[in-house]
Parts: structure tokens; sequence; C-alpha cells
């Protein structure tokens, strides 16, 4: 029965996986285009460096994504109530601080944005625009704690279903946005408010599946891991960190370098093609 189960979350993993991939692919095309027609290239550029700059703050989370999945695996296999109860207090407290890192961190380098934007005119408002990139990439991290359990429990469909509807009804809210009232705050606005009822959503979904793991007095009286354990979990984290700095280095410096160099807007087209490009590659 346990291999029918693994069998059937592995195919059901695959195929939400691709439906995913394919939504998350078109969709942002679709807004993409009402977005160049709507506010212009400037706009584009402005969120594809922005958002290449978030990418290099998720180093923040040393890699600790697929460490906690891969830490988990053995507790919930021998259905570890207590271990469970243990790690998911311990990451809790880690997300929460990487969240506040990247915030702090993003916010710190608002001096510098002038010397990576290179626009024929000036934006307004470009600071508040790069703060709500910042807050949006910091609320990513919260609840991820609980969705962590659903990856272990190989039931990333689950995941796969909530980030596709979430990703359908926000581009759809963006597109009807720009049409009604082009205003680039609210468009961001909008990502931010989705990006915050995705994982809310999810942690919610979490909470009714394991109940025993994430709301019973086992977590809330769970003893906190060895620190030999955590040495473990961190010394593996560093091992998938270089792993995610050659990812960082490929697919985003290159944008920010684009943007101090010869041009914010050529961000914006080159963030399309590099899209396209991952999609193919996948």
């Amino acid at each position: 029965m346990l291999n029918e189960s693994r069998s059937k979350n592995f195919i059901r993993n695959t195929s939400f996986g691709i439906g995913t991939q394919i939504v998350q692919t078109i969709l942002p095309f679709i807004s993409r285009t009402i977005f160049i027609h709507q506010l212009g290239a400037s706009y584009l550029g402005i969120g594809g460096l922005f958002t290449s700059i978030l990418s290099v703050l998720s180093l923040a989370d040393l890699g600790l994504g697929s460490v906690v999945i891969y830490s988990l695996y053995k507790p919930v296999a021998e259905n570890d109530n207590v271990k469970i109860a243990s790690l998911i207090k311990f990451y809790k407290k880690i997300y929460n601080y990487i969240a506040g890192i990247v915030l702090v961190i993003g916010v710190a380098l608002l001096p510098f944005l002038g010397f990576m934007i290179n626009l024929p005119e000036e934006l307004p408002h470009v600071r508040f625009y790069y703060i709500l990139y910042v807050l949006n990439s910091s609320i990513s991290y919260l609840y991820v704690y609980k969705t962590s359990l659903i990856r272990a429990n190989q039931k990333n469909y689950i995941i796969s279903l909530y980030t596709t509807v979430c990703n359908v009804l926000m581009n759809a809210v963006q597109i009807i946005g720009l049409i009604i009232v082009p205003n680039f705050t609210i468009y961001l606005v909008i990502q931010v408010a989705f990006t915050f009822i995705q994982n809310f959503l999810l942690s919610r979904r979490a909470e009714k599946m394991y109940q025993g793991q994430l709301m019973s007095k086992t977590f809330e009286n769970s003893v906190e891991i060895e620190s030999t354990e955590k040495r473990k979990i961190f010394s593996d984290a560093k091992a998938m960190l270089s792993y995610k700095v050659g990812g960082v280095l490929l697919n985003s410096i290159d944008s920010i370098l684009i943007s101090a160099l010869v041009s914010t807007i050529t961000v914006g087209f080159y963030s399309n093609y590099l899209t396209l490009e991952n999609f193919l590659n996948k």
C-alpha cells in the first residue's frame, strides 16, 4: 500500500508540476504583453531588475529549502510526531529570521539603486516600488515551515494546485487592473496580496492535513533539537549554498550588470527571453 501511495503521489506531482509550469510560463507572457502596452517598457525593466536583486537576496536562506525536506523524510516515514514537531518549530524560527534578514538587507540597498537603474527618463516612486518588491520577497518566507511538511509527505501536487490557482487569479486581477487603471503601484500591491494569500491558504491546508504535528500540544510543547543536529542541518545547507550561488550568478547578476552598463529597459526584454528559455530547458 505504501508503494502504491508513493506511485500515485509521483504521478500526481508530475502531472500537476507540468501543468503548473505551463501556466506559470504562458500567463506571465500575456500579462507582460498587456503590461508593456499599458505602462511601457521602462516599468518592465524596473520589474526585471528588482526581481534579479531579490534573487540575490534569496541567498539568505542558505539553501535550507531542500535540507528541510530531507531532514523531515525519516521522522515522517516513522510517524515520529515528537521529532517532526521539534524540527518544524526550529524551521519556523529560522524562516522568520530569514524573512527579517531579507527585509533589512533589501531596505539597506535603497541608497545604491541609483547605481543600478539606467533609464532615459527618471520614473517617479521607484524606491517605493522597490520596497514593495522587498516586502513581497520577505512575505514569501512566511508559513513555509508548515508547507514543508506537505513536501516531505511527497504531496507536492497540492502545492502545485494552490500555486496554479493563485497565479491564475493574480494574473487575471492584475490584467483587469492594468486595463482599468494602468498603475504600477496597484499592480505590485496585488502581487504582494496574492503572495500572502497563497502562503496563508497552504499553511491552513497543512494544518488540516497534519493536525497531529502542527496543531497539537506536541508541537507547542516540543523541545529544541540538539545542537549537533542543528550543526548538521547548517552544514548540509552550506553544501546547497554553492549550488544556489551558481544559479544566482548565472541568472541574476547578469541582469543587474545589463541594467547598470547597458539599459534597464533591456533587462525587461531579457527577462522575457530568459523565462521562455528556462521553460524550454525544463
